[in-house]
């Protein structure tokens, strides 16, 4: 890693609003452990995402997201308005953006039970009926600071603001 790429990270795990984020999150862990068990449930085979994406439209309304709407290649997509910014900014597009992107889509063709497995801190997808016998199935682990109660507190949390 350069000494650049270090000096980023660094910078990044001293700034206040990145330990808020990281607070958040670990503070509405169950909420989005629920969502991702939700979302997991719903059947997205290649080419074949629209009631996934139409469940991330019902969430971004209710986040209250602006312009929630699937554009022509049926991606899902809102807006979260930054308030401290001056309109100007955000009108002409000079204010700071940030995209989270994702895929929709699963590796499972139509018809794969879909509905994920919990174990203990992992959610574990279904196995595609071609995969290997010894190959690891997919699994999502819980950040470091959504584990168990049992697990030490978050190392990023601080106190609410």
């Amino acid at each position: 890693m350069t000494a650049s790429a270090q000096l980023r990270i660094a910078r990044l795990a001293a700034d206040p609003a990145v330990h808020r984020a990281f607070h958040w999150l670990h503070l509405h862990q169950p909420q989005l452990r629920r969502w991702q068990l939700e979302m997991l449930r719903i059947p997205a085979p290649p080419f074949g995402e629209q009631a996934r994406a139409a469940w991330f439209l019902e969430r971004f309304t209710q986040l209250g997201l602006a312009n929630p709407h699937l554009d022509a290649a049926g991606n899902a997509l809102a807006e979260l308005g930054a308030p401290h910014l001056d309109s100007e900014m955000w009108v002409h597009g000079t204010s700071p953006v940030i995209l989270l992107s994702a895929h929709l889509d699963t590796v499972f063709p139509a018809g794969t039970p879909t509905d994920p497995i919990e174990e203990e801190s992992r959610i574990v997808a279904p196995e595609p009926a071609t995969t290997p016998p010894d190959s690891p199935r997919c699994s999502a682990s819980l950040p470091p600071c959504a584990t168990p109660a049992s697990s030490p507190p978050c190392p990023f949390s601080s106190p609410p603001m």
